[in-house]
């Protein structure tokens, strides 16, 4: 076993889906997989996650989470120092 929760979600998405049906062509298991897919993301109490699911789970702790990278102008932090000029030349360098 590599990670248990990744076991977890394909044993259920095998016994829950896979098993049950016979995919008559791709577009099919699609439509039928993504159906489960919004089902088990929205809908379905997580008892990891105090019986919420995973939608409702992240809507009450988006405030409470730090910024993400794509919020901040850059992946890096701030300097701890500040810059003498804080103007740009065209190439985007301090001058």
């Amino acid at each position: 076993m590599q990670n248990a929760f990744v076991e977890t979600f394909n044993g259920m998405l095998r016994d829950e889906r896979l098993n049950e049906h016979i995919f008559g062509n791709l577009a099919e298991a699609r439509k039928i997989i993504e159906t489960w897919r919004i089902d088990y993301n929205t809908q379905r109490p997580h008892t990891s996650l105090g019986g919420l699911a995973r939608a409702v789970f992240a809507n009450l702790t988006r405030a409470t989470r730090p910024a993400s990278l794509e919020f901040r102008k850059g992946s890096a932090q701030q300097a701890l120092t500040a810059n003498k000029s804080t103007e740009r030349n065209r190439n985007g360098f301090y001058t």
